[in-house]
């Protein structure tokens, strides 16, 4: 992701870019400070789950790649989908907020 906006959250930090195809794409990225490879890819399911189904309803209009803090694994499951919940995921990032990357 060369261009875009980052957001951060408590548990999470989320890049957004605009359209590079035709639909939205969605990247999910876990350490292994989150946890064995059970916890990592049941976190994958369920972010995936959560996009596939605002995606379906319109709400995403932008590339997304997810990266979760490793502390995290800490949280409650319900304090991670508030705060994808709270993102907008409908705008392209404006010019003052694109990130270019050297």
């Amino acid at each position: 992701m060369r261009s875009g906006a980052k957001t951060t959250t408590p548990h999470l930090v989320v890049y957004r870019s605009p359209l590079g195809g035709s639909a939205p794409q969605v990247g999910i990225v876990v350490s292994g400070k989150y946890g064995n490879a059970v916890k990592r890819n049941r976190v994958r399911r369920r972010i995936r789950a959560i996009m596939y189904s605002k995606i379906q309803s319109g709400d995403v209009l932008v590339d997304v790649v997810f990266r979760l803090r490793a502390d995290a694994g800490e949280a409650s499951w319900d304090d991670v989908v508030s705060e994808i919940e709270t993102l907008d995921f409908g705008n392209v990032p404006s010019r003052q907020n694109v990130r270019t990357a050297p």
